[in-house]
């Protein structure tokens, strides 16, 4: 609140003390923007006696016997039509509501009770909270989609002495009393907001849970007690997306969607058309950089089958031969310290006496004086910390003239450098 609100809201009250009526009962109300507020009289109107309104002096309406006066020009807008068409007047009561309520409504309000020449007197100081449009929106008129919850706040905190009642589309579906409560006691209410509806009993605040677009509308909330009443006024509209959204509409996210997947599924494609390609292109390369320095003219020739690693302390070297992995030789933790290594020569039925030997530093073998007999497909497996590692190598020597090649995914050769030894 400005403090030129203030001085402007407090203005009457200094004006009505200076009057002599410091003793008159002073009630104090608090409002929001566009709220609408009751100033109860507490009395039924009779034929005897007068009931009159003013606000800054100024008389805004008026009760005698069966005739009523609410707010014409001269007498309560100045000119300014302050109050058009917001005040309305109980003619059983004499109480005075004011709609719709805005910053310049704040103030004080004066009551005569007139009966008998007896004067009874109330003031009501209306203080009236000013909000931005963006504001109020966010908490009255609330938009949801279906399944959410949405709550109604009050923006109070509940007195003892008020009653609370929560009404949509002016039927009663919720209500506090001081410490009860009860909510949907109508049958309509109880059919629609079955197990949807808690209240805050601290603020009276309002939460609607697994909203449908039946629970869609106004909601008001009645704040009363025995001096003055509030209403609030709610707005409340649960969106079904399926609906509310234009079929074209609907329409045009689904193709959006579908476009969406499609090319996730060609990039997915894509990719994995590229990762191959790119794995057997490698491959192949690799498969020629082998093909290299390779000739074996005619048998008789030496055959070098490189391990691709150097003998580290521990390690431990088989070299095997054909379908039933023959064991042809071994360098052992034991024999590492010695010149010659395990050769087993009667292993393949002495296929390979004395034409075997290993290199001490890298465990690589070869073969002299190669026979077609040597033809098939050598394992070496090196054993290292407990973890083995397998490389294989097919080797065909042939008695003609033509190369002899020796293919192996994993054979290292003095000119090729390969990756370190992969355990597994």
């Amino acid at each position: 609140m400005t403090k030129k609100f203030f001085f402007v809201s407090l203005f009457p009250v200094f004006a009505l003390l200076m009057h002599g009526v410091s003793d008159v009962e002073k009630v104090s109300v608090s409002v929001t923007e566009e709220d609408s507020v009751t100033l109860n009289t507490g009395v039924t109107a009779n034929q005897q006696e007068k009931i009159r309104w003013y606000y800054n002096d100024i008389r805004i309406a008026e009760i005698t016997g069966d005739l009523s006066k609410i707010c014409t020009d001269v007498q309560c807008n100045e000119g300014t039509e302050r109050f058009r068409d917001r005040l309305k007047l109980d003619h059983q009561t004499g109480s005075l509501t004011i709609m719709n309520t805005s910053t310049a409504d704040a103030g004080a309000y004066h009551r005569e009770i007139i009966r008998n020449s007896t004067i009874c007197e109330k003031i009501f100081i209306i203080a009236v909270h000013g909000v931005s449009a963006a504001e109020r929106d966010k908490v009255k008129r609330k938009t949801v989609k279906d399944g959410e919850s949405v709550t109604l706040f009050t923006g109070v905190i509940k007195n003892p002495s008020d009653v609370m009642m929560w009404y949509h589309n002016d039927t009663l579906i919720a209500e506090i009393t001081g410490d009860q409560s009860k909510i949907c006691t109508d049958v309509q209410c109880e059919e629609r907001f079955r197990d949807r509806l808690e209240l805050d009993h601290q603020t009276g605040s309002l939460t609607i849970t697994h909203t449908t677009n039946t629970h869609s509308g106004e909601y008001k909330l009645q704040i009363n007690n025995s001096r003055f009443s509030i209403t609030k006024i709610f707005s409340v509209f649960a969106n079904d997306s399926h609906e509310e959204t234009p079929l074209h509409l609907r329409l045009g996210v689904r193709i959006i969607e579908i476009c969406g997947y499609v090319f996730l599924a060609l990039l997915v494609v894509t990719l994995a058309a590229c990762l191959f390609y790119y794995l057997y292109w490698n491959r192949n390369q690799n498969r020629q950089k082998y093909r290299m320095g390779i000739d074996l003219k005619i048998e008789g020739q030496s055959v070098f089958l490189h391990s691709g690693i150097k003998i580290q302390k521990g390690d431990h070297v088989k070299w095997m031969f054909g379908d039933k992995n023959i064991l042809i030789a071994e360098i052992t933790e034991e024999t590492q310290n010695r010149t010659e290594f395990n050769v087993y020569y009667d292993a393949a039925d002495e296929n390979f006496l004395d034409r075997l030997e290993l290199n001490k530093k890298t465990g690589s073998l070869i073969i002299r004086n190669s026979r077609d007999t040597d033809s098939g497909e050598y394992k070496l497996r090196i054993t290292r910390n407990g973890k083995s590692s397998t490389k294989r190598f097919s080797v065909t020597v042939s008695c003609s003239s033509e190369p002899i090649v020796i293919l192996s995914d994993q054979i290292e050769f003095p000119e090729i450098k390969v990756q370190p030894l992969q355990y597994v």
